[in-house]
């Protein structure tokens, strides 16, 4: 029954114009139970349909999920500049970072208080960095740099509310750091 089921639910798709299981992963989901639905591990777009080919609704609890996305970008030699002011009573989710080192540094991304920076209050390491020195960030090498996140999915928060998100870096090497950071606050 459930071969049949499978067999058929394809041949509908395949008359309405979906995209192939190559480029996207259909799961049939009789009744659209379980909400929110699982996500598979498969590096595919996913589609859930019940047992006649409908869409079926799928929510999520993660705030990176949500299509309303700020953007903050940052470029300095300063260590400990801001790149996400605080927001009252909100944490900030990171859905998606790039970063690019000038000259061999540590950096790490940390939260803290301060009027525009992280200079007091509960600083703490976020990621990249489970202290708030600069000298315990992850190491790279000169042009060297990270992106992580596609945007549909948190890759770090900050650990409070109404707190300043701050990269921290080694300044031995006279760096320039430039990143951006696709994030929402909530």
């Amino acid at each position: 029954m459930k071969v049949f089921v499978l067999l058929a639910v394809a041949a509908i798709l395949m008359a309405v114009g979906v995209p192939s299981a190559q480029a996207q992963q259909i799961i049939v989901n009789p009744g659209c139970a379980a909400n929110p639905l699982p996500t598979p591990s498969t590096g595919k777009d996913v589609r859930y349909v019940d047992a006649n080919g409908n869409a079926c609704t799928v929510t999520s609890s993660d705030p990176c999920d949500n299509p309303a996305k700020l953007t903050a970008n940052f470029s300095s030699t300063t260590s400990g500049a801001s790149i996400v002011n605080a927001a009252a009573s909100k944490k900030i989710y990171v859905c998606q970072v790039t970063m690019i080192i000038s000259a061999a540094a540590a950096v790490s991304f940390v939260e803290g208080t301060g009027a525009s920076v992280c200079t007091g209050g509960t600083t703490a390491g976020v990621w990249l960095n489970n202290t708030v020195t600069a000298a315990n960030g992850a190491p790279f090498a000169s042009n060297g740099g990270v992106s992580a996140g596609n945007g549909r999915g948190t890759v770090f928060q900050t650990a409070n509310v109404n707190q300043n998100l701050c990269l921290v870096f080694t300044t031995t090497n006279s760096p320039t750091v430039v990143a951006s950071v696709s994030y929402v606050q909530q």
